[in-house]
């Protein structure tokens, strides 16, 4: 959200760089588009690009409270990962269905199942 706050913001959202470009992952209506935008320019240099890397905004499912934030920037992380190890990931700007069709049901068992396991 805002990396000037105390807190480092409020609402947590995913960027995630492949084929020299961003994919920014946010269930919430794209509120942090412009961070994302901001931190892509940051990490360019570090990543060796001439220019700003291109942030594109993903079709995220979208979470139906003020709090989820976060169970689906994991929910999405993990889907991805799962991919990435399946050798399934779509084209750079396509989100697979796997990701599309997360719902808050998804997210409550997730909540639950890192609850357990942290217990």
């Amino acid at each position: 959200d805002d990396p000037n706050e105390h807190s480092g913001g409020s609402h947590w959202s995913l960027l995630c760089y492949r084929n020299g470009c961003f994919e920014h992952y946010d269930s919430h209506r794209e509120q942090n588009a412009f961070r994302a935008k901001e931190v892509a320019r940051c990490l360019g240099p570090l990543l060796g690009t001439s220019t700003t890397p291109k942030v594109v905004q993903m079709a995220a499912p979208q979470q139906s409270n003020g709090y989820d934030c976060g169970m689906y920037v994991l929910a999405i992380a993990k889907k991805l990962c799962s991919l990435l190890l399946e050798d399934e990931l779509p084209a750079v700007g396509e989100v697979h269905i796997s990701i599309r069709s997360i719902t808050p049901l998804d997210i409550s068992r997730l909540r639950e199942q890192f609850y357990n396991a942290l217990q």
